[in-house]
């Protein structure tokens, strides 16, 4: 069941730096209890930061769905939770174009926090991303 106040653990993955790349979240109540998690193949030849944003998006598109007033996004991509702070520019016209995407989901939920922690602090959100790719890569041969 989803509440009003949660924490959502994302992640982005890409194998090679254009490669392929996935997602994964992991969606948590204020009670650490998991709500939902999802793991996706994204495609065959993009960027670990495209990854990073889609998996952002992914969340924030679920926030928006299941009308969260309170979320707390934790990623560990400094560079995309940097930017997110807007302590970081946007100089990439195609990072530019997710990171507008985000802003738009998040005119849309009442209160928005990013924060940075470290890989070792994501490892559902992690394991979901590269769990995708490999069944991917299982599928493809």
């Amino acid at each position: 069941m989803w509440s009003k106040k949660i924490l959502i653990y994302t992640d982005g993955a890409c194998r090679g730096n254009r490669g392929p790349c996935s997602i994964g979240l992991q969606v948590f109540g204020i009670n650490q209890d998991l709500i939902y998690e999802e793991s996706a193949y994204l495609e065959d030849n993009n960027t670990n930061n495209f990854a990073e944003y889609k998996a952002v998006i992914r969340a924030l598109e679920l926030s928006v769905k299941h009308q969260v007033q309170d979320l707390t996004l934790f990623s560990d991509s400094q560079f995309l939770v940097y930017q997110m702070q807007n302590k970081y520019k946007v100089k990439t016209a195609s990072i530019k174009k997710l990171f507008d995407e985000c802003k738009l989901f998040i005119k849309q939920i009442p209160r928005v926090q990013f924060k940075w922690i470290p890989r070792d602090k994501n490892k559902g959100a992690d394991l979901l991303a590269n769990q995708a790719l490999d069944q991917m890569k299982n599928k493809k041969f």
